[in-house]
């Protein structure tokens, strides 16, 4: 008998929050509506905060949510960052490296 078969696993738990995304429900107030109350289209278009929210929630994900917006604010201000200027974001913003470094911008990369 293999080995592999024998070992019990812990049950899933669901996707990961550091895989996953955060989309409020369609009627919620955080989601703007694309379509006026006769359902007639309306601009198709987020603005840079409502995009960070589904990445960050505003409603559960507060700290990293507001760092995640300054830095994507930051990275559409300038044509190129470089890591001396991710430092200086992070310091002057009385950031903790930990949390940039190792929960919002991997995040940020990945979506």
């Amino acid at each position: 008998m293999e080995e592999g078969l024998d070992k019990k696993k812990i049950a899933s738990r669901g996707v990961p929050s550091s895989e996953s995304l955060y989309f409020p429900p369609f009627n919620s107030e955080e989601l703007r509506s694309f379509q006026d109350k006769e359902e007639v289209a309306t601009r198709n278009l987020w603005n840079l905060d409502e995009v960070v929210n589904f990445v960050f929630s505003k409603k559960y994900q507060t700290k990293y949510y507001e760092i995640a917006l300054g830095f994507m604010k930051m990275l559409n201000e300038k044509v190129s960052v470089q890591g001396s200027d991710i430092a200086s974001f992070v310091s002057s913003n009385g950031i903790s490296k930990a949390t940039f470094y190792n929960r919002v911008l991997p995040r940020l990369r990945r979506v």
